[in-house]
């Protein structure tokens, strides 16, 4: 057993420490963690809200995109390319075809 240097009883924080077993103690860290991880997110977006758009640092910024739509974007563009590519391809050999014939 370890002992939980504070807690607390209906409100108020006992002046001794009272035994409080491991996995009780990691999941008090667990959650911890977890609460300052959303704190440090709520941090960040709080501060994006908070940026006017015509400042100089807003001005600076990229303009940001859903994730959804990046991956879309990224996928309309591999397929462009892709059939800009086999178009070339494609009359490559329709030239090379036609040369031959002559």
């Amino acid at each position: 057993m370890r002992f939980c240097p504070v807690h607390t009883h209906a409100g108020t924080s006992l002046p001794f420490p009272l035994p409080v077993s491991a996995s009780y103690e990691q999941a008090l860290v667990d959650s911890c963690n977890i609460i300052e991880q959303e704190m440090e997110r709520f941090r960040i977006c709080e501060k994006d809200t908070k940026t006017n758009a015509f400042s100089t640092e807003g001005l600076g910024q990229q303009p940001r995109m859903d994730p959804k739509e990046k991956a879309k974007s990224e996928t309309r563009d591999w397929l462009n390319n892709t059939f800009f590519r086999k178009n070339n391809v494609c009359e490559t050999w329709t030239y090379l075809v036609f040369e031959e014939r002559r």
